[in-house]
């Protein structure tokens, strides 16, 4: 064991070799310049086979790996601006415990995305709700109980993860770009759906077999602008041709799956919690937060506006779900490998073709454990018929 020990220090993790970039930098500024010449030199080089100029660098798998890295370590030295000394810069980007550069911020970045998205979906909302634009009568639908809630939710939902994208500090700029266009795409013709909904076609065999009819429903559009909107986002996000294609799936996926979700108060946001949170806290204590910044912004802006929605005063609609299911598939197409795109698509295209088939609420109706979980928080009630 011992011996090991001893090869390991002299070989020097991520950690040390992250620092031996920055060596001779007197300042954290000057050594955050170092690391952004580091990153365009990854950036320029992205086809190289092997991951050799990525681990020399800092231990990363991929050359996109490692940039990230690179970016959350200039995010740390930004923080310290007035540690003047190397060495100060240089304990800025040790590892923490067994993770990453981005271990170093991932608990606090990700806490901040959250209340970023949270604060300006709530503020948004505020703002909407004293004014509906249109009037009030505009946005007023009934839930599946008869009760009167607001689609305002959706808007600043959508709001709100556009403005975190791009305003949080450590996103990097492809999933920035990518995730403020997918939030707001999405959302705008889930908008054009929720205010202009027109034609007896459901689901989405139903909207395209009405396309292939020549019926032009509201649901067909927003079915192509969602296509549109996650190969646009997939294209930022992934070199790659194939890897765009699947990146684009992913979103698109993502985006048609919570909004099957949204038939009852509070569901989607549940869903959307339990499908990413994991993969958040994931990257979080394996030091890979970065697109994990923008996983914490849609969520927190959903959040933010969940006791609304449980209390049947809002509901997210086709415009809040779209877009926080495109903005969580950019962030889960952003860090995928090829095979984990495949994945990702492969299992989204399978829950839209089930929902066509299947009830998921006659499903959860059915398990105890997801019903309890999808009941709580709401309004007591008698019964509840189960569609969708």
């Amino acid at each position: 064991m011992s011996g090991n020990r001893a090869a390991g220090a002299s070989d020097g993790g991520p950690g040390d070799r992250l620092a031996k970039l920055i060596s001779g930098a007197n300042t954290p500024t000057a050594a955050a310049d170092r690391l952004r010449a580091a990153i365009t030199v990854l950036e320029l080089r992205p086809r190289r086979g092997s991951s050799d100029a990525s681990r020399s660098a800092i231990g990363a798998n991929t050359p996109a790996a490692a940039a990230d890295r690179l970016r959350a370590a200039i995010t740390v030295l930004e923080l310290r601006p007035r540690q003047g000394s190397s060495d100060a810069s240089r304990s800025a980007i040790r590892l923490r415990a067994r993770g990453s550069v981005e271990q170093v911020v991932g608990v606090g970045g990700v806490v901040a995305a959250a209340a970023v998205g949270g604060g300006v979906a709530r503020g948004a909302y505020r703002l909407l709700n004293a004014r509906p634009p249109g009037g009030r009568e505009r946005w007023v639908r009934k839930n599946n109980r008869g009760r009167e809630v607001t689609l305002l939710e959706g808007p600043a939902v959508a709001l709100g993860i556009a403005a975190a994208s791009l305003l949080v500090p450590g996103v990097p700029a492809s999933v920035r770009l990518a995730g403020c266009g997918a939030a707001l795409g999405a959302g705008a013709v889930g908008l054009y759906d929720d205010l202009n909904e027109r034609g007896a076609a459901k689901g989405f065999r139903g909207h395209l077999s009405a396309l292939a009819h020549g019926e032009v429903t509201t649901g067909a559009v927003k079915i192509l602008g969602i296509g549109a909107t996650g190969l646009a986002a997939g294209a930022v996000v992934r070199r790659d041709p194939l890897d765009r294609v699947l990146a684009g799936l992913v979103v698109a996926g993502a985006a048609n799956v919570v909004n099957l979700f949204d038939l009852r108060p509070g569901r989607a946001t549940k869903a959307a919690v339990i499908g990413a949170g994991g993969g958040l806290l994931r990257e979080v204590f394996t030091g890979r937060s970065s697109s994990g910044l923008l996983t914490a912004a849609a969520l927190g802006a959903a959040a933010a506006l969940l006791p609304e929605d449980l209390g049947e005063q809002a509901m997210l609609g086709d415009c809040g779900a779209n877009a926080l299911g495109a903005a969580l598939g950019v962030a889960a197409a952003a860090r995928a490998s090829r095979p984990g795109l495949v994945v990702l698509a492969a299992g989204l295209v399978a829950l839209t073709a089930a929902s066509e088939k299947v009830s998921f609420t006659k499903v959860i109706a059915a398990t105890p454990p997801l019903r309890a979980l999808d009941e709580w928080g709401r309004i007591p009630k008698r019964s509840e018929t189960a569609d969708g």
